[in-house]
């Protein structure tokens, strides 16, 4: 009896985390649900958590963490995840990137720039400068422009 129940807490234990790969994404509820491929042919659904003020939709294919309430696979919560295939390599200690599978990436360098990649820099005066600047880039830009008629025109902004 007492075996039993060793057997089943070490079962529990030893399925409280794990790793998975994203199989399928629903964007369209309040918490967003992805459905996981665990272990061959175990597929599960699960919520998956993100930070306050960031979002994301993954890929097929990108890798998870989960934890199982409790240590039972009925309820799992995707906790982390990341994509290997795409994550910008080599930054600076102190760096961090917004980035997407397509080259787009926000990189706030240490030092206090900011560099922006793959779409084009939007300058003060609304036009797009060149695929990669720096802060410094897009102030340089904004103190030379001047209005045609030396002021800000009278108008609502859109």
């Amino acid at each position: 009896m007492f075996e039993k129940q060793i057997n089943t807490l070490h079962r529990k234990i030893k399925l409280i985390a794990g790793r998975a790969v994203i199989n399928l994404v629903n964007d369209s509820l309040k918490e967003q649900t992805v459905q996981l491929g665990i272990l061959e042919g175990e597929t599960r659904n699960s919520e998956r958590y993100q930070h306050y003020g960031f979002t994301s939709h993954p890929l097929s294919g990108a890798e998870s963490v989960f934890i199982s309430a409790g240590g039972s696979r009925n309820h799992i919560i995707v906790v982390a995840d990341g994509d290997r295939r795409y994550r910008p390599r080599n930054l600076a200690p102190g760096e961090v990137a917004l980035y997407t599978h397509e080259g787009l990436m926000m990189l706030f360098k240490a030092g206090g720039d900011i560099e922006v990649t793959g779409c084009g820099t939007f300058s003060a005066d609304g036009h797009i400068a060149d695929s990669v600047s720096t802060l410094q880039a897009m102030r340089d830009i904004f103190n030379t422009h001047t209005h045609a008629s030396g002021a800000v025109p009278d108008q609502e902004m859109d």
